[in-house]
């Protein structure tokens, strides 16, 4: 006889499992006698909602990863970098290789590839607010303002006073002229003796003029705010959207290598010009907005249209757009500059400065042994890295994870600038401002006046086909280890 305390309990569980046994039996049964075609045609319900179930899968999937947006090699630039202001509206590349960003408050800055100096109106400016840089064929900086124009010769900022208004454009010919676009005032000619004015009263459409150009049949190119002007041998001619044009706000001018002429307006688009008739582009072709600000062609042939809603790039077939999703820094981009290594570099307005080397990358962050800024980079045994970085000393980076030398095992703690391996596989280290080190199997080396090496700031290793090192510093010329 089973315990007590089941006698109630166990009989109804019992019952209740009879019954559900009784039903299992019913059912199979039913499923038994089920005709072969009935059987068919569940299967084929199952199989296809098995299919369907993977496809949505698929393409849920496949919507996902085609909206995610790809992120290229934008380095950005903000004020928190140094930069005084984040509304930059110019970019120059000097000849000497600093870069000056115009912004609209913040005065002049210039980024010598590793810290921002700016200059203001206590050093000299006419004012703090920047809208076109030009370096002359003599290595002159002209510096438009909201108060006229500045020179700058690499000490001291002087007040061009012949140009007192408000410029927004400056642009050099060939054979030295100077000509300046002003926002209310129209235009001015200078050839170093004579300064020309023309407005309204004299052929210029608008005396309000944002861009100029000379190109390389040597007109000069006009865009104002009433239509875009040519100008040759005294010889004026105006276009307008009576010739083609989408609109007569003019905002940049640029020439593609076949000659073209590419115009950038302000609310509908942008415009080709072959020398015969205007081809017009706008959202409709792929252009990331309408509302343009600047067009740049670089010196692989791709034409750069900053808008107000980011990047496009025009290969000759079709637009690919780039927005602050893909790296950006800013989507309301004003300028576009190309330097002496072929990166790009744009100005928003608002969100400072991108740098774009054209490639996808790996973004390696900022850490406590990793610097913002890398000066130099070169690969060592292994998988491993070894980077010169704003933090001074070496970072080396093994794949997995970072290590620092730095003011220890006779290293510097200065910036490392320069890296290089010569024939016998040492190490040469340049620094920024404590001369140069060797490393190989005996550990660091500093390389000092005794050793016939007088510079503090190294910049450049190369070996020659002879086995020497040639050693280039910054302060005191160009040295050779034979």
């Amino acid at each position: 006889m089973p315990p007590s305390h089941y006698d109630t309990k166990s009989h109804k569980a019992l019952n209740i499992n009879i019954m559900c046994l009784v039903q299992l039996r019913d059912f199979v049964s039913l499923w038994q006698k089920m005709t072969f075609r009935s059987w068919l045609l569940f299967e084929s319900i199952k199989s296809f909602m098995t299919r369907f179930y993977y496809l949505l899968v698929f393409f849920l999937l496949f919507f996902r990863l085609s909206t995610e947006a790809q992120r290229y090699n934008f380095r950005n630039f903000s004020v928190d970098n140094g930069l005084t202001q984040s509304e930059i509206y110019a970019i120059c590349e000097d000849k000497r290789g600093n870069l000056w960003f115009g912004s609209l408050g913040g005065g002049i800055i210039r980024y010598d590839g590793y810290s921002f100096t700016s200059f203001r109106e206590e050093n000299g400016l006419a004012s703090n607010y920047i809208r076109a840089i030009l370096e002359d064929h003599h290595g002159m900086l002209w510096i438009g303002t909201s108060e006229g124009v500045n020179t700058y010769n690499g000490k001291v900022f002087r007040k061009f006073s012949q140009v007192g208004w408000s410029v927004t454009t400056i642009l050099q010919e060939k054979n030295g002229t100077f000509w300046f676009g002003t926002e209310l005032n129209g235009l001015f000619k200078y050839d170093g003796k004579v300064l020309t004015q023309f407005s309204t009263k004299n052929n210029l459409p608008d005396n309000m003029v944002f861009s100029l150009l000379e190109d390389s049949k040597g007109r000069i190119w006009i865009g104002t705010g009433k239509g875009l002007c040519s100008y040759q041998n005294n010889e004026w001619k105006i276009f307008t959207t009576i010739n083609g044009l989408p609109s007569n706000i003019i905002r940049s001018i640029c020439e593609d290598k076949s000659g073209k002429i590419w115009i950038a307006t302000q609310g509908n688009g942008i415009s080709c010009y072959d020398g015969i008739a205007f081809s017009n582009f706008s959202t409709t072709e792929g252009l990331s907005s309408n509302r343009v600000f600047s067009v740049f062609c670089d010196s692989k042939g791709m034409i750069w249209i900053g808008t107000s809603n980011g990047i496009s790039r025009f290969d000759g077939s079709g637009f690919k757009k780039f927005n602050e999703s893909n790296g950006l820094a800013g989507n309301i981009v004003v300028t576009i500059c190309e330097d002496s290594f072929n990166d790009l570099w744009f100005g928003t307005a608002g969100g400072g400065i991108s740098r774009f080397d054209n490639e996808r990358f790996i973004h390696f962050p900022e850490n406590d042994k990793m610097g913002r800024q890398i000066f130099s980079v070169i690969p060592s045994h292994g998988k491993n890295i070894i980077f010169g970085t704003s933090l001074g000393g070496l970072t080396v980076y093994d794949g997995e994870k970072y290590s620092l030398v730095k003011g220890t095992q006779g290293f510097t703690s200065s910036k490392v600038q320069a890296l290089s391996y010569g024939y016998d596989s040492t190490l040469w280290i340049g620094t920024v401002d404590d001369g140069a080190y060797s490393f190989n199997n005996y550990g660091f080396k500093h390389k000092t006046s005794g050793d016939g090496l007088h510079g503090h700031s190294i910049t450049a290793f190369t070996n020659d086909s002879a086995g020497n090192l040639w050693i280039a510093s910054y302060d005191s010329g160009l040295y050779v280890l034979y």
